[in-house]
């Protein structure tokens, strides 16, 4: 009777419990007790404890730390709350939805919804379906690059400058208007101005400050023809012959002429035909002595020189003065004096008449 109460408190507690009971295998003998006859024997019983299911609450979510793009993936955090054991493996998964349906690597900016799946542990069966719970979503926001290097210059116009391209880069020449190509034209010629360069912004990146440098368009050119005219050696006035007599001292033979082109020059000739190949100046030939003298002249320029011509001068005789001796009552010698004879002339020199 005992023993019949036992069990049925057993099977009482398996069912509180939740377990279920198998009985495995029964048998007894017939023994004498208290003058009734009772059963006696054993009884093998196998009680089976159901797993638990996992729940979100079974778990503790931790976001990532560093939420700013790096072109990685992000790694956020789940595992078994403080005090749960018999939990299987957990793997954490990332969706772009907060239904939790379309999976997504947690790389680009934009919001991610996380959930878990649990595999069978010692005591807990597998889940069924993502598990997640309230505030299970982190956001990765977009990062700032560093400011790229100055630009440099590839080329220069007069109206233009092109820098040197650099991969991701855009450029500027007030710091504000951006622009994906590397040429500024409608520039100034022979101007400096200042350009700038930054990493452009991008789906996953705001665009990065800004480096400058400075640089010159050319100067302007002008095409010029300089037309060298060559004035030829002429004579404007021709030298003039004096009116001379001689007096004892070299006199100029000639007026000075007048030139273009070049430098008046003389030289004295034995005739008035054929030029002299010597004795060129540009000081006018003197003579002392009386007789005829052939002063030649031209021009002699850079360009040239003008042809010779000669112009004739005479130095005239000095007149001889009789002398006599009064024998009159007037004072007057009826007798002249015999002339003097002329001397011969000497060589004619040169001086400069200025």
């Amino acid at each position: 009777m005992r023993r019949k109460r036992l069990l049925s408190w057993l099977l009482t507690f398996a069912m509180i419990a939740g377990m279920f009971v198998v009985p495995a295998s029964a048998e007894g003998t017939t023994i004498s007790g208290d003058g009734t006859a009772e059963k006696t024997g054993t009884m093998t019983i196998t009680l089976v404890i159901p797993k638990k299911t996992p729940a979100a609450t079974d778990l503790t979510y931790t976001a990532p730390t560093d939420l700013a793009y790096s072109g990685s993936d992000k790694a956020a955090t789940v595992v078994a709350k403080d005090g749960v054991t018999g939990l299987g493996t957990i793997t954490v998964k990332y969706y772009s939805d907060a239904s939790r349906t379309t999976e997504a690597a947690p790389k680009n900016v934009g919001t991610y919804y996380v959930g878990a799946t649990v595999v069978e542990g010692d005591q807990y069966a597998a889940s069924t379906g993502v598990l997640y719970g309230d505030g299970w979503t982190f956001e990765i926001t977009k990062s700032t690059p560093s400011a790229p290097a100055a630009p440099t210059k590839a080329s220069a116009t007069k109206n233009s400058i092109t820098l040197n391209a650099v991969s991701g880069c855009e450029y500027s020449k007030d710091g504000a208007n951006w622009q994906s190509g590397t040429e500024f034209a409608g520039l100034n010629p022979d101007t400096e101005y200042t350009f700038y360069q930054r990493v452009k912004a991008t789906a996953n990146t705001n665009a990065s400050s800004a480096s400058n440098a400075k640089f010159s368009t050319e100067a302007d050119t002008y095409a010029m023809t300089i037309k060298l005219v060559i004035q030829a050696a002429a004579v404007t006035k021709a030298p003039t012959a004096k009116t001379l007599t001689a007096n004892g001292s070299a006199q100029a033979l000639v007026n000075a002429g007048a030139a273009s082109g070049g430098t008046m020059q003389y030289a004295l000739g034995t005739n008035a035909t054929a030029a002299p190949t010597t004795g060129w100046s540009t000081s006018i030939p003197t003579a002392t002595a009386a007789g005829t003298y052939y002063v030649w002249y031209k021009v002699v320029g850079t360009n040239g020189e003008s042809d010779a011509a000669c112009v004739t001068a005479t130095i005239s005789a000095a007149s001889s003065t009789p002398s006599y001796t009064p024998s009159d009552s007037s004072g007057r010698d009826s007798t002249p004096s015999t002339p003097s004879t002329p001397s011969t002339p000497s060589t004619p020199s040169t001086t400069t008449e200025t």
